[in-house]
């Protein structure tokens, strides 16, 4: 069996950052890693490109509208601990319309808050990483 028939389908992330802050995403009580914080994000059906698949989850998955995404990075595998997970497509939100509903399951937080959350490590990594390159001045381009 070769490698790529060992791997699962693509997903995508979204990162929402208005400038100082993160939008993260709660996993359910069940599963394998439960109540972590990650970022938003799905699968990608079959044959869906990957941007189609960014600009669906946040309007299901964050309550948003946009259609200004761009790609930051692609994560050939999202954590060691879900061998069965393909390749992930990390899409920047760069503009949206409308407030993500925020709640116990869907919160904002800061790159220092990152480190008293429970948060895959690679994950925070990740995020500090990317977020320290983007600009601080994104919230002049939330459309609320």
């Amino acid at each position: 069996m070769s490698l790529r028939a060992k791997r699962g389908p693509e997903s995508v992330s979204l990162l929402l950052w208005d400038g100082g802050r993160v939008l993260l995403v709660r996993r359910g009580r069940g599963g394998l890693f439960p109540s972590t914080w990650t970022l938003a994000g799905r699968e990608l059906a079959r044959g869906e490109p990957p941007e189609a698949a960014a600009l669906s989850a946040a309007e299901e998955l964050v309550g948003v509208e946009t259609s200004h995404i761009r790609l930051l990075c692609s994560l050939s595998q999202p954590s060691p601990f879900r061998d069965e997970r393909g390749p992930d497509s990390l899409f920047q939100v760069i503009t949206w319309e409308g407030e993500p509903p925020v709640s116990e399951r869907l919160r904002w937080f800061t790159l220092e808050e990152l480190g008293s959350i429970r948060i895959f490590r690679e994950a925070r990594d990740t995020l500090r990483a990317v977020c320290a390159t983007l600009p601080a001045t994104q919230t002049a381009e939330v459309v609320r």
